[in-house]
């Protein structure tokens, strides 16, 4: 890592490698643990959106996958990217471990069911979001730093109180309470909140930052940047303002939650991939990091995920939620997070223990604390698990889609294995 690729970071605020790896751990578990529910029920679990075993497998990837690597992310992010400290960044280890629990004890009583566990998972997970939320959302929200990705992260932590909000609102359905109002609006107003808001919000904020620090790209242009970001927010305002509106205002109502995600689609899977792409094709280091192939794997996979969502608006057929669902979380939000840990973990292991020994004694490149050949590999399960699950849910097939959920635990388990050897990683004492 050169200073040129360090420039402008508070790399000297990061906050310790205790607080944040045990998130990416837990995240690789969950993938496992993902994969090992799919290759275990097979169709079972990917036959309706409303059935209790799909909200387990989903929320799998995205309470245990996307949101525990994007916690993790955003404390440390907040204090080297915008330049200000956590307030009581310790908290963190109780955030964690509510959230572990909390998503373990929901997934189980799903499946079971159970609606005494899914109760408690409430109690977990609700008051570990806010525990999250207000050292963050006051840490961004006071810091002076104006740049696109602080304020696109000001809005997907935004967007995380809403979605958290809808979650714990609707889990109550399977805890033996009724479902909030129109069951179905509900759904598509979370998913826009949670899916956009959250994670779409947050991938893109950070790849205004780490696609030209850690690949040598060309810059978004300022004015796409900022278009890009008022484009989600739109579309996820909209859905909210349909939710607001309730039934008893249809069909403006379900007009809104419908088509009001629309510019948050366009930006997401369309302009951002095509400006993404571009810069990257464009980039000054022309021999790429392995890591690259997570990036452009996701990028080209967003105007799939697009079009599944336009068939799925369309069509009867509840396949094509489902095949919409398992492309937007496993197959472009996952692959991208996933790409970005594969080189943020190394990287943050060199800055912490070998940066400060730099002319004290030997220390290794990062490309040494993880050789190419794992990420060339941990890539390739991937998008084969991304392969399977598409053709499995298209065809209906219980076969594939078990192959797919084996695919789906061994890229978890992979990027489990790899986190723990970085993390073994220690510098020789000096003579």
């Amino acid at each position: 890592m050169s200073l040129r690729e360090m420039q402008g970071l508070s790399l000297d605020q990061a906050p310790p490698v205790g607080v944040i790896f045990p998130f990416f751990l837990a995240a690789a578990g969950f993938a496992t643990a993902a994969g090992v529910v799919l290759a275990s029920n097979g169709a079972a679990v990917l036959i309706s959106p409303f059935l209790p075993g799909t909200v387990a497998f989903t929320h799998l990837g995205t309470l245990g996958f996307l949101m525990m690597v994007m916690m993790g992310a955003i404390y440390q992010m907040i204090p080297v990217v915008i330049g200000v400290r956590v307030r009581g960044i310790r908290l963190a280890h109780l955030v964690f471990s509510a959230m572990v629990i909390g998503i373990g004890v929901l997934v189980a009583g799903l499946l079971l069911p159970s609606p005494a566990m899914v109760e408690a998972a409430i109690w977990l997970i609700g008051p570990a979001i806010v525990t999250f939320l207000l050292p963050t959302l006051w840490a961004v929200f006071c810091a002076s730093t104006k740049t696109e990705t602080a304020h696109g992260m000001r809005l997907a932590l935004l967007s995380l109180l809403g979605v958290g909000f809808l979650g714990i609102w609707m889990a109550h359905g399977h805890a033996g309470m009724s479902f909030p109002g129109d069951r179905w609006l509900f759904i598509r107003a979370h998913v826009a909140v949670g899916l956009f808001g959250w994670v779409g919000l947050l991938i893109v904020a950070v790849s205004f930052q780490v696609v030209p620090m850690f690949y040598l790209s060309r810059e978004v242009p300022r004015w796409l940047r900022r278009t890009l970001l008022g484009g989600v927010a739109l579309g996820v305002i909209l859905p909210v303002v349909g939710l607001v509106l309730g039934p008893e205002s249809a069909p403006t109502a379900d007009l809104f939650v419908t088509w009001g995600p629309v510019p948050a689609m366009l930006a997401l899977f369309v302009v951002h991939p095509a400006a993404t792409l571009f810069a990257i094709r464009h980039r000054r280091r022309k021999r790429a990091h392995p890591s690259l192939r997570f990036w452009q794997a996701g990028l080209s996979m967003a105007p799939l995920v697009g079009a599944s969502a336009i068939i799925a608006g369309a069509a009867a057929d509840p396949r094509w939620d489902l095949l919409y669902g398992f492309l937007a979380v496993w197959g472009w939000a996952a692959i991208i997070v996933h790409g970005m840990l594969t080189r943020i973990v190394p990287f943050l292991i060199w800055f912490h223990r070998f940066s400060p020994l730099a002319g004290v004694v030997p220390i290794p490149s990062m490309n040494a604390i993880l050789p190419a050949r794992w990420t060339e590999v941990a890539s390739g399960l991937h998008a084969a698990s991304v392969l399977a699950g598409a053709a499995g849910i298209v065809a209906g097939s219980d076969v594939v889609l078990r192959i797919a959920g084996a695919l789906i635990a061994l890229t978890g388990l992979n990027l489990g294995v790899m986190i723990t050897h970085v993390l073994r990683q220690r510098p020789a004492p000096p003579e």
